[in-house]
């Protein structure tokens, strides 16, 4: 009787083994795709076009896909008025950058342009110090607009990933103005506040484009390999 006891208490203990082995590896491959669909949606909504080479985007578009994100650790403090400002180095951001686009890319930041990455709220107060070559935030400025972004596809195989997301726009005017495109073209409707706008873009996702992103795995990392929007016809605006 004992040794049943023992058995079964064995067997037990093996299978609740099992299954935390199973949530853990679960959970490390969420968050790993989490990490990189947060750098993501702070930043594809804003690309004007689908690419084949992701070193073509803006370099203020690559900084703010890992600005303020997991890829990026503060390796620099900025003094400012007798605060401290976390700020990171340029070859900070460069190798960070790598992590997610390739050991390809170049960042120019001697001679960064603002584009429409700058809606991005990581990135809006963004400032170069050209002396010290740190980047940090410095303002209060925050964007009028809000990317809500929906996650629908992933699949991984072997050292290919890719990902599809539906994603609608809010802009804060004089209400809450709900679009399919960036640029402003597609609105759907306006509302009075942001948490009844979000509700219906969530609730609208049929009406946007589809992105569509591919990864190579490589070294642990997911290298940005293209990205492509796809503009259905029967993409429908009431």
């Amino acid at each position: 009787m004992k040794l049943k006891k023992r058995l079964i208490l064995l067997i037990s203990i093996v299978l609740c083994l099992v299954i935390v082995i199973f949530i853990i590896i679960i959970s490390g491959k969420k968050d790993k795709y989490n990490n990189l669909k947060n750098s993501l949606s702070s930043t594809f909504y804003y690309l004007d076009k689908s690419y084949d080479n992701l070193n073509d985007i803006s370099d203020f578009c690559k900084i703010s896909l890992v600005y303020d994100t997991n890829y990026l650790k503060s390796d620099y403090t900025v003094s400012d008025a007798g605060n401290k400002i976390k700020g990171y180095t340029i070859s900070n951001v460069l190798s960070s950058s790598k992590k997610i686009l390739g050991d390809n890319i170049t960042i120019d930041f001697d001679n960064l342009i603002k584009d429409d990455c700058v809606y991005n709220n990581k990135v809006i107060n963004l400032t170069y110090n050209s002396k010290d070559k740190v980047l940090y935030s410095q303002g209060n400025d925050k964007s009028n607009r809000t990317i809500v972004v929906d996650w629908f596809y992933e699949k991984e195989d072997g050292n290919i990933l890719e990902l599809k997301s539906h994603a609608l726009m809010i802009v804060k005017n004089d209400k809450y103005d709900l679009y399919v495109d960036k640029n402003m073209e597609n609105l759907i409707e306006s509302y009075n506040t942001l948490n009844e706008a979000k509700k219906v873009a969530n609730d609208n996702m049929f009406k946007s484009y589809e992105y569509v992103f591919k990864f190579n795995k490589v070294n642990n990392n997911y290298i940005w390999k293209s990205f492509d929007i796809n503009k259905f016809d029967d993409v429908l605006v009431d």
